[in-house]
């Protein structure tokens, strides 16, 4: 590893390593040490190991400056700045020569080396990461038989999720410790050391052997990336805790429970605490509160055990993560002074919006509240990501939200109907489905990044008036594409202000096609004039329209005597859409109406035509299987619905035209699962696959896909009608030359008609794309001996195998040329060629040297190999092959 510190003298009793993200990739490193006073001339600087191989993995760091404790500890601190070359996991660590002697849970502790590491995590999607940072020192020493406690005091300033746990001290390498234990483990009796894994009060219950033990506290930092949790960072404090015989009992601090605060407002607490001996008590606090914000509160010591906590946080300290505040009591024993902790969690809430009104128009409502009181404390980059919550429910509802309670909680009806992006946007318009006579309520919960949830915004609420006439009826009572007949009604105008609209009233139906040819909106009926708003027809049946081939969308306008009151808010026809597929239609429902829709009744025709009842869907789709492919079926859809408010309090009715369509199979089968086992000796592959189960039943066959290479594209190669067909041997015959390339399946189905009437068959997806490579092999002789003796007279390649072809040359000793040839069996017969053209002249006996060429064939495609070597040429008798 390289590191080392710069001198052996005194041994350290703790430290830590934290980090802060200075810009881009560049991050400033402090590294915390605690040793004895004694040690202040031995430890200048000290070696850094980054954790980045790449760029200068060690630095030696220059100690930056000295803290002396008052119990003869003082604490070092070294600080470096590095860039990294890029993301990834860093470790960084330092490693000391020797630890204290006498260690009692570290077996030949002097011996041991002393090693601290944190992790730093560059993750481009989490963001830059700063480590937590450790408030309180690592040095608090115990008495024999009496409880202990310790507290890091970690503060994340990325607002991170931290956890805690204890893990094995580090030694060489910067390795567990081999034969590690913690330090209730030491003695055989029943005491209990351990750590809080959410606050990180680490207690002992209580030390049994005096004596120096060293543990190891690791904490972890979480945030939410993409929706899960990952770890972003680590940091782990190794502490010495020194157990001393003495008489004294620690103090006692009253619990202290989590609290919260609203910013902008004031946070005041009181601590008590007091001590068995009788000793003075010293009460201090610390926690990000009191140093790391902007706006800092004040802890004070009153006397007499007595403690004060006065905090008025603003927008800047917001945050979902609570901060962590400990709070101290200390005894002023001559010989060992004793600690108890406190350790609670502030959370920090956004106050809630200013509503401003909730204005009724039409049957939309127009949404205004204040700018947030936090907008002008906030970055840029957080007012534009910045959300305000839109709620809704009807009916106003009296609600106090609690202490410390944000957000809405779903008892109280509220229902999520929209979000607002950018906090400086104060305005929205619902523009939903609302109803006549019904009044809405609206509350905001406001968010920005690492905020939280606000607290809920006062509700304001809005009634909506029914003012103008409203659609309640537009259902198909005839299927027909030139004699449909659809029915029309609509509840009458009952808040008009009948002084500024006097009577006689009369209405006036518009409608227009939602396909075909013409679809502008035409006046296709004017009922009679009656002297009051519901005296005129309320229905009309709209006869001679094409509706089978789309929907109509129909409005009223309401008529006075001194002009107009008012037109409704458009109502469509349902429409019935069916998509075909294996043995079943889906059935989909379209419908643009003032009015809820709370159910579709699904209706299909028997033998006789007559529609039947078959299902209820809250939905607007539905699936009708078990079907037969092929077979006509014919459908129609009632739908159910209703207005919220009580002007319309009536269930509405309103059927779909009529729709018929047959399944056809379109649904293709699961990819087979599908292996490959390469035999290259064998020269073969054997290909096994088998049906995924449940998946189909009409599996006809299977193709084979084939690509001879990484950069060739899958494509079909052997097709077969067998559905019990469940492997195949490829190159069985040695007719392709190749086992090379990557293979892939796929099922197909039954042949059938398909919706144009032609027969088509669905294939699956790919299965599993299995890839393999050939092992070429090409080797030559050393001897032969071209005598005509009927052995060994040929020159030629032993048998090989994934050879594409090869260049071949023989050279005398001269260095001439005797032989060329791209032929992979060779076959030189010992003649001469001259000029590149064959000779009868045999070449004369001796050592003649070949190179070859060879031009593998491979998964990655044709592949060149080069060697060479000596050829002996015997006209006599041909001596033994090497």
């Amino acid at each position: 590893m390289g590191v080392a510190w710069s001198a052996q003298a005194t041994h350290n009793r703790a430290g830590e390593i934290t980090y802060t993200h200075v810009e881009g990739l560049t991050y400033e490193i402090l590294i915390t040490t605690y040793t004895k006073t004694a040690a202040i001339a031995d430890r200048p600087w000290l070696y850094l190991y980054w954790g980045d191989e790449n760029d200068a993995p060690v630095d030696s760091l220059e100690r930056e400056s000295i803290q002396v404790l008052d119990n003869d500890v003082q604490i070092n601190l070294y600080r470096g700045e590095h860039t990294y070359g890029g993301p990834g996991i860093f470790e960084l660590l330092v490693e000391d020569p020797n630890r204290n002697d006498g260690v009692l849970n570290i077996p030949g502790s002097v011996d041991v080396p002393f090693s601290i590491r944190t992790l730093l995590i560059i993750d481009p999607q989490a963001g830059h990461n700063n480590s937590v940072q450790l408030l309180n020192p690592a040095q608090q020493n115990a008495c024999l038989f009496q409880p202990w406690i310790h507290n890091p005091g970690a503060h994340d300033p990325d607002g991170d999720i931290l956890s805690y746990d204890l893990i094995a001290c580090r030694g060489f390498n910067s390795e567990p410790i081999p034969d590690y234990v913690l330090p209730d483990a030491v003695s055989t009796a029943d005491d209990l050391f351990s750590i809080d894994p959410v606050y990180g009060d680490l207690v002992w219950e209580t030390p049994q052997i005096a004596g120096e033990y060293n543990v190891a506290i690791r904490i972890r930092e979480w945030r939410e990336v993409n929706g899960q949790l990952v770890m972003v960072g680590e940091v782990v404090r190794d502490m010495q805790i020194s157990v001393q015989v003495c008489q004294n009992e620690p103090p006692q601090l009253d619990q202290v429970a989590d609290t919260c605060v609203i910013a902008g407002s004031f946070l005041t607490l009181l601590f008590s605490a007091d001590d068995p001996d009788g000793d003075l008590l010293n009460l201090d606090a610390i926690g990000a509160p009191l140093s790391l914000v902007s706006n800092p509160g004040v802890f004070s010591d009153l006397g007499a055990g007595i403690g004060q906590l006065v905090w008025s946080p603003e927008c800047e300290e917001v945050r979902e993560e609570p901060y962590q505040l400990i709070v101290r009591a200390e005894d002023n024993d001559n010989q060992v002074p004793l600690m108890d902790l406190e350790t609670f969690q502030i959370r920090v809430i956004a106050p809630a919006v200013d509503m401003q009104e909730a204005a009724p128009v039409g049957n939309s409502v127009i949404l205004e509240w204040s700018p947030h009181t936090c907008l002008d404390a906030l970055p840029e980059w957080k007012v534009a990501q910045g959300v305000y919550h839109i709620y809704r429910r009807i009916d106003s509802l009296e609600w106090i939200p609690g202490a410390c309670e944000t957000g809405l909680p779903e008892s109280l009806g509220f229902q999520l109907i929209a979000q607002v992006e950018g906090l400086s946007n104060t305005v929205w318009v619902d523009a939903s489905t609302l109803s006549y006579g019904a009044t809405y309520c609206y509350r905001i919960v406001t968010e920005w990044p690492g905020s939280g949830e606000s607290l809920a915004s006062e509700a304001v609420c809005a009634t909506i008036a029914k003012d103008i006439p409203v659609m309640t009826k537009v259902s198909v009572l005839t299927t027909d594409a030139q004699n449909g007949i659809m029915e029309l009604g609509w509840s009458p105008p009952t808040d008009a202000d009948t002084t500024v609209f006097p009577g006689p009233y009369s209405y006036e139906i518009l409608g227009r096609a939602n396909g075909g040819a013409n679809t502008n909106e035409m006046l296709l009926h004017q009922t009679n004039p009656g002297p009051f708003l519901a005296s005129p027809d309320t229905v009309w049946t709209h006869v001679a329209l094409d509706s089978e081939s789309s929907s109509w969308t129909y409005r009223v306008r309401s008529i006075s005597a001194t002009g107009e009151i008012g037109i409704s808010s458009p109502a469509s026809s349902p429409w019935l859409t069916l998509e075909p597929n294996d043995n079943q239609l889906t059935l989909r429902i379209e419908a643009n109406v003032p009015w809820n829709i709370e159910s579709f009744r699904i209706y299909r025709a028997d033998a006789a035509g007559d529609f039947q009842w078959i299902a209820d869907s809250e939905v607007n789709a539905y699936v009708d299987s078990g079907l037969l492919n092929n077979v006509n079926q014919c459908y129609r859809v009632e739908t159910v619905g209703a207005f919220e408010g009580p002007g319309i309090p009536q269930t509405l009715y309103n059927w779909s035209q009529e729709a018929c369509g047959q399944p056809f199979d379109l649904t293709p089968p699961c990819p087979p699962v599908f292996s490959l086992e390469a035999d290259c000796v064998g020269e073969v592959n054997v290909l096994t696959w088998a049906d995924v189960e449940g998946c189909a039943d009409d599996i006809q066959g299977y193709v084979l896909y084939w690509a001879p290479t990484l950069s060739d594209s899958l494509k079909p190669y052997l097709t077969w009608d067998d559905p019990g067909m469940t492997g195949f041997l490829w190159n069985e015959q040695g007719e392709l030359g190749t086992i090379a390339g990557c293979f892939a399946m796929t099922a197909l189905d039954s042949l059938l008609p398909g919706p144009d009437g032609t027969l088509r068959q669905n294939e699956s997806a790919l299965s599993e794309t299995i890839c393999v490579d050939n092992c070429p092999f090409y080797f030559l002789p050393n001897v032969f001996s071209p005598n005509d003796d009927g052995m060994n007279d040929t020159f030629q390649a032993f048998p090989w195998k994934f050879i594409d072809h090869v260049d071949v040359r023989i050279y005398n000793r001269l260095g001439e040329e005797v032989f060329q040839t791209q032929d992979p069996a060779v076959n030189w017969t010992g003649e001469h060629q001259a000029g590149g053209s064959p000779s009868t002249e045999r070449a004369a006996d001796g050592v003649y040297f070949y190179s070859a060429r060879v031009f593998t064939i491979r998964l990655s495609g044709i592949v060149e190999e080069h060697f060479s070597g000596e050829l002996h040429l015997m006209q006599g008798v041909s001596p033994l092959v090497e």
